[in-house]
């Protein structure tokens, strides 16, 4: 059934190591202003780890360290596969509409994004900083547009910063703020990884 966390005092699941099979509904309400780093509906996903067919809205404003936040995780070293996320997300490092922190061993497949999201270090609308693949996946929401942030560094329509592999993605949301901040692009705002088959159609 679809789950609305408005009202509620959620915490997000530490650590997670098997298989959520959204299938196709919606956690809606999710929020989270508390001080602490991983934040999400899932703080960790471990390697063994599948989330799919899920959408997520809600908005992370964590405070503190504020590091790795994301819709449905804060850190993925699993696979997040056909899943849907819309809301705001803020961070200090590491903030991702749909991942904070794509680890080695994560994948993010399929998903979308249509949330706005900001940092001052590594904001992107699929993952904050990805080490991992990120494929198939597309994001509408804009990304550290507001002229008011601290010249962040490292912002992408896709990934703040990506060491990992990007392939098959597009991006329609906006990203950054003319002659403020640094590294920035429509797919990934830093990267020592591989670009292939992306398209970006949002205003850099």
């Amino acid at each position: 059934a679809d789950l609305d966390l408005s009202g509620t005092d959620f915490s997000p699941i530490p650590i997670f190591q098997g298989t959520f099979q959204g299938n196709g509904h919606t956690i809606q309400g999710l929020t989270f202003t508390s001080k602490g780093s991983k934040v999400g509906l899932f703080r960790t996903l471990t390697n063994t780890a599948v989330v799919e067919n899920l959408t997520v809205e809600g908005s992370l404003h964590p405070d503190g360290t504020a590091g790795q936040v994301g819709l449905i995780a804060g850190e993925n070293n699993g696979t997040v596969r056909s899943c849907t996320v819309r809301g705001t997300v803020s961070g200090q490092e590491d903030a991702g509409g749909v991942v904070g922190l794509n680890g080695e061993t994560g994948t993010v497949d399929h998903c979308s994004s249509q949330a706005a999201v900001s940092a001052p270090s590594n904001a992107g609308g699929i993952a904050g900083q990805s080490l991992g693949a990120i494929t198939n996946c597309s994001n509408s929401g804009a990304v550290n547009t507001d002229p008011n942030e601290d010249a962040p560094s490292n912002s992408g329509g896709i990934a703040g910063l990506s060491r990992g592999t990007i392939a098959n993605c597009s991006n329609s949301g906006a990203v950054g703020y003319q002659h403020l901040g640094y590294n920035t692009g429509g797919i990934v705002g830093l990267q020592s990884g591989s670009v292939t088959g992306c398209k970006n159609s949002g205003a850099i």
